[in-house]
């Protein structure tokens, strides 16, 4: 079984990009995440120093994790596969097909 965590459909295409499956969106995996002020970037602006905030962005839990199940695969956004990358059931979408404008239109394979 495989279920999609992302925030939206999963189409799996061929290189002609005809749909073989879909798997609609069932919810969002989203990973915690906390901004911390570490300093500030300046540049001149018509010879007045001007200060842009510079924040680091620190990675914590993730909310609703689904429990591992057998024969069952989730898709999930690549932050989401990173920050947990123990869980060998969770795939992102790999080998992204674009349409004439660049627009992705689906994937044609997963990756762990």
């Amino acid at each position: 079984m495989i279920k999609n965590f992302t925030p939206h459909q999963v189409r799996i295409v061929d290189a002609e990009g005809n749909v073989l499956a879909t798997f609609p969106s069932l919810g969002t995996l989203r990973v915690k995440s906390n901004q911390k002020l570490v300093g500030h970037a300046t540049y001149n602006d018509q010879e007045e120093m001007q200060g842009i905030p510079v924040f680091a962005t620190e990675f914590g839990g993730i909310d609703n994790l689904p429990p591992k199940q057998k024969d069952t695969v989730y898709i999930v956004s690549r932050i989401v596969k990173n920050a947990c990358s123990d869980r060998h059931d969770f795939v992102v979408p790999n080998e992204l097909v674009r349409n004439q404008d660049g627009q992705i239109i689906g994937c044609q394979s997963f990756s762990r």
